[in-house]
């Protein structure tokens, strides 16, 4: 790893680079990871790590008056019930494996580095 046992300051936040093993395990308990291509400098003006979080407790959208006057959710009784499903198909869609693989296919090149580098925050 290029920064192993390294803390490196990023946002005003002390972190430290970690495995895809360690990445994913704390992605699913919901702790924020940062994502770097891994030829690119920390600290460069072009791309800066990217902050990626699994938060369930935001609601997936929101029922406003211009959802009212579409029939937005003819297969459920309630927006709770609509609410459930989607969420059940955002934590298929939202795993680490798909977002990492989102982040490479945009980030990640020959000239930026090939894959990723991982970074989390440091427990005080």
């Amino acid at each position: 790893m290029k920064y192993s046992n390294q803390y490196i300051t990023i946002n005003s936040k002390q972190v430290e680079q970690i495995n895809k093993t360690k990445a994913r395990i704390l992605f699913n308990k919901g702790k924020t990871i940062l994502f770097h291509p891994c030829n690119m400098f920390l600290y460069n003006d072009w791309q800066t790590p990217l902050s990626v979080k699994l938060d369930e407790s935001q609601p997936l959208f929101k029922y406003s008056g211009y959802h009212k006057r579409i029939k937005f959710f003819t297969t459920y009784e309630t927006l709770q019930d609509a609410n459930e499903n989607l969420r059940d198909g955002f934590k298929k869609i939202y795993q680490f494996d798909n977002v990492l693989n989102s982040f490479e296919y945009y980030n990640c090149c020959s000239q930026r580095g090939n894959y990723t580098n991982f970074f989390a925050e440091v427990k005080n």
